[in-house]
């Protein structure tokens, strides 16, 4: 009778341990995709701020070598920044390397590489407008 509840108990600890995996997995995945939308927008901000920033290859290469050691899971395969007028666009491409393939295929929607994109928006309708008003001001004095 005894050898019942040692098999259950395996079937049951199997799928215990596949279940805390995943858990583990997706509270690594979120940190890493949190951890990267933050830093590209905290690098977008940092960099652009004063409106003199420009795109150099060695900006970039600083970007990808901070988040590489940082994240757990992600693994970043290439970084974009396409400025505008009046917005910078910064994308990430970044692969999974883990060896569950259903958890991968529900974290990346099947897709190999995946991109997350940040913008930052270079017009500040109203700072232009608290610098009219004060100029206003003083050209009325």
């Amino acid at each position: 009778m005894g050898g019942y509840y040692t098999v259950e108990a395996a079937f049951v600890m199997t799928i215990c341990i596949w279940v805390l995996m995943a858990l583990v997995y997706s509270g690594l995945y979120l940190h890493d995709q949190m951890l990267v939308k933050s830093e590209m927008n905290e690098m977008l901000a940092e960099h652009f701020q004063k409106g003199e920033g420009e795109n150099t290859s060695e900006w970039r290469r600083g970007i990808e070598n901070s988040l590489d050691d940082k994240l757990f899971l992600m693994s970043i395969q290439g970084l974009k920044v396409k400025k505008s007028l009046f917005s910078v666009d910064m994308t990430i491409d970044y692969e999974l390397p883990i060896s569950l393939s259903r958890l991968k295929h529900i974290f990346t929607k099947g897709k190999p590489v995946v991109s997350l994109t940040a913008t930052y928006e270079l017009v500040r309708p109203a700072k232009y407008k608290w610098d009219y008003d004060l100029r206003k001001k003083k050209g009325d004095k």
